[in-house]
């Protein structure tokens, strides 16, 4: 800047430190959310696990199935 000729001020020092604020805070908020997605997607996922184990389990047990073996 100096070999242009411009002098920086305390106002663009001020402007540049809220512009990185601001982009890092949009930047934690995003990675927040997809942390969060994240981990509600995993746990569908355990979830529709969990439920077809059971649902196969209780293929066995039922109304109308001999299970005198």
């Amino acid at each position: 800047m100096n070999d242009m000729g411009i002098s920086v001020g305390p106002s663009a020092h001020e402007y540049a430190r809220l512009q990185d604020s601001c982009r890092i805070a949009r930047a934690e908020k995003k990675t927040e959310q997809q942390t969060k997605e994240a981990r509600i997607q995993r746990r569908l996922e355990r979830k529709e696990a969990l439920d077809n184990e059971i649902a196969a389990d209780n293929i066995l047990y039922g109304a109308g199935i001999d299970d005198s073996l």
